[in-house]
């Protein structure tokens, strides 16, 4: 790896998988490991639960020994924390099944729904994640009335309310139109 000075605040940044070894402090020192709780503007535990050395918490406290023959380590573990979102098709009639793709971060979910009032819910999705649907044409007897979701941001809350409603309306209340459809005249004797 790459070596650098320690920054005179203490303070560095570390991605995911990245390892940080410090040389150079005294035996019998206690140092103090803390892993900053803001990213920006976020907080990080709104979006992750995070341990250091497998206790929940951002802090720790670290004893240097020299005549140790293991070097002391420090290990922040960030878990993504995760919710749900709410898939909802409205305007169908009872029997009949439609087909909505939603992404959610790079992910894709084909859910399936049937019924007039069809819910599917989409469970263990990571927190802020974005999200978006599209409805496949599935039938000839329904306009497609667009897709209603439950927040203009379109990420996922830690609330478990972000919801979908696909939204559709029937044609008419015929199953064939203009010229392909007739009357049935029966005798009239």
């Amino acid at each position: 790896g790459e070596t650098s000075t320690m920054p005179a605040n203490g303070q560095f940044t570390l991605a995911t998988g990245q390892t940080a070894i410090i040389t150079g402090i005294p035996d019998g020192v206690t140092c103090t490991v803390t892993e900053n709780d803001t990213a920006g503007e976020k907080k990080v535990s709104d979006y992750f639960t995070t341990t250091v050395n497998g206790v929940a918490g951002y802090s720790t406290e670290v004893e240097m020994d020299v005549e140790s023959t293991q070097p002391a380590t420090v290990a922040f573990v960030n878990t993504a924390k995760t919710s749900k979102l709410t898939v909802e098709k409205t305007g169908m009639s009872e029997g009949e099944s439609a087909i909505v793709n939603v992404s959610v971060g790079d992910e894709t979910y084909t859910v399936v729904l049937k019924g007039s009032s069809a819910t599917a819910v989409i469970t263990n999705l990571p927190i802020g994640a974005n999200y978006s649907a599209t409805e496949t044409d599935w039938s000839w007897r329904y306009t497609k009335n667009g897709i209603d979701y439950s927040d203009t941001a379109r990420k996922i809350n830690k609330e478990g309310t972000s919801k979908i409603t696909v939204k559709n309306s029937p044609t008419g209340d015929k199953w064939l139109h203009d010229e392909d459809s007739k009357t049935n005249i029966f005798g009239t004797n």
